[in-house]
């Protein structure tokens, strides 16, 4: 028994020595997609084209809400009573809370029609990042 003591010593240093020299996986390249700054009308306008415009435009839009401009939504809901967002706060901002379902309101209201996660990331960083118009 003795005699492997030495041997066991021997393998386990040189176990710890192979794992050291291992080489650390290499990360990912960064697309910079998430940090890259969201701009209205690159990135939201036309989120909000696609998902939300047929109810929410016209002389008589859905809320008093038209979003088929910056300017519309800057106004906000009941024909400027209630902001549509709160630069900086995306999780105190109406646009984003009706989204996500955390307001008292589900929009769409046809669940099967729900904006993506990814369109709704969009709009939120777009809020945090100060809801400029570009």
């Amino acid at each position: 028994m003795k005699s492997f003591i030495p041997l066991l010593i021997a393998a386990g240093i040189f176990s710890l020595v192979a794992c050291a020299q291992q080489p650390e996986p290499e990360a990912a390249p960064d697309s910079g997609t998430a940090s890259a700054t969201k701009t209205f009308s690159a990135n939201v306008q036309p989120i909000l084209t696609k998902n939300c415009v047929s109810c929410h435009s016209g002389d008589k839009p859905a809320e008093g809400l038209n979003l088929e401009s910056y300017d519309g939504l800057a106004k906000g809901i009941h024909n400027g009573r209630e902001a549509a967002f709160v630069a900086g706060k995306s999780s105190e901002s109406m646009i984003v809370k009706v989204l996500t379902g955390d307001g008292a309101k589900q929009m769409p209201p046809d669940k099967n029609d729900a904006v993506s996660a990814e369109d709704v990331a969009t709009i939120a960083a777009w809020v945090d990042a100060g809801a400029k118009n570009d």
